[in-house]
């Protein structure tokens, strides 16, 4: 019994420590971003998107992974799910009832990279977490990864 008190209090440190190790930084995501627009502009679109997109893990580091969208909010790329790509989400709200696609889209009419924040599924925990993204404009499209935390 003592044992298993033990081993459960030692699971109470360490499993946050293995945790934040899985984690990417503000600084992973705008890599990550970088490497895929220059992945496109040498592989064109086509490649790209599919190379981008789940169930790949070509672009996925960790936690961070690579979107594309145009600038009518049409879901080119989605590294966490497929069934993403070819739906429009310029109306999508995130559980606070922020409409981040359109912030998104604005955003990138007035700059050409910028970090965008909103609320959206981790895929670590699954739950619903605060997400800063990074996103670059790349021709017509918005090439974006974020990563996730609880604060």
């Amino acid at each position: 019994m003592r044992m298993l008190c033990l081993l459960m209090l030692m699971g109470l440190f360490i499993l946050p420590i293995c945790f934040a190790e899985g984690r990417g930084s503000k600084t992973d995501a705008e890599n990550l971003v970088k490497k895929s627009i220059n992945y496109l502009q040498k592989n064109g679109r086509e490649k790209s998107f599919k190379a981008f997109t789940a169930p790949s893990t070509e672009f996925i580091d960790r936690d961070i992974y690579v979107v594309a969208y145009d600038r009518k909010g049409n879901c080119y790329a989605h590294g966490q799910t497929e069934k993403m790509v070819g739906k429009n989400f310029i109306s999508i709200v995130d559980v606070s009832g922020k409409e981040y696609m359109k912030e998104r889209v604005k955003l990138s009419g007035e700059k050409n990279e910028f970090w965008h924040s909103y609320k959206f599924t981790d895929p670590l925990t699954k739950q619903v977490l605060n997400k800063d993204t990074f996103c670059t404009n790349y021709q017509e499209l918005i090439i974006c990864a974020g990563v996730y935390h609880e604060n």
